[in-house]
């Protein structure tokens, strides 16, 4: 502040001169204000963008957890496909031990959001499942799934990834 702007402010206490300063210092205080608006609005914007980055990128993670897990349950499933007819009680035990096994894995999946699709019967339908094969059986209804080779899984409304199914195609 130089020494007439002291010399000012000390004449009448601060306050402006005359009405043009007071328009000015109006005007200075609403581009401020304005400005401070601004700059908040843009903090709030940030932080929404960032707790949507974030949900994104849980939503991801989850999805690769989910995916990474799909091969060994897939094993499961597949073991469980040549189980022996006879066996011992021993063997029947160490199966009902296995298949606990599976639906743990299963139910922390299904914690996690994924829920498995794709089973014999159902209408075959592209966004939902890929068909490995085809094969004609009568008595079966056309473009329906005959068998199952790998389970599909979603989260929520998302395929994480689609079920390989064998449909019937009596059009052949």
């Amino acid at each position: 502040m130089s020494k007439k702007e002291k010399k000012d402010v000390g004449a009448n206490g601060g306050l402006p001169n005359n009405e043009n300063e007071l328009e000015e210092l109006k005007e200075q205080n609403e581009e401020y204000l304005a400005g401070w608006k601004r700059a908040l609005a843009d903090y709030t914007n940030l932080q929404n963008e960032l707790a949507e980055q974030r949900v994104g990128m849980r939503a991801s993670i989850k999805e690769e957890f989910i995916s990474s897990l799909l091969p060994v349950l897939d094993n499961f499933d597949q073991a469980l496909r040549f189980k022996p007819e006879a066996c011992t009680k021993e063997v029947e035990q160490w199966l009902m031990g296995v298949l606990h096994v599976k639906s743990q894995f299963e139910s922390l999946l299904e914690q996690f959001g994924a829920m498995p699709f794709g089973q014999a019967g159902e209408v075959f339908d592209p966004a939902l499942h890929t068909a490995i094969s085809t094969r004609e059986e009568e008595g079966k209804e056309d473009q329906h799934i005959l068998e199952v080779q790998s389970r599909g899984w979603k989260i929520e409304d998302k395929v994480v990834r689609s079920a390989n199914v064998i449909i019937n195609n009596l059009n052949k």
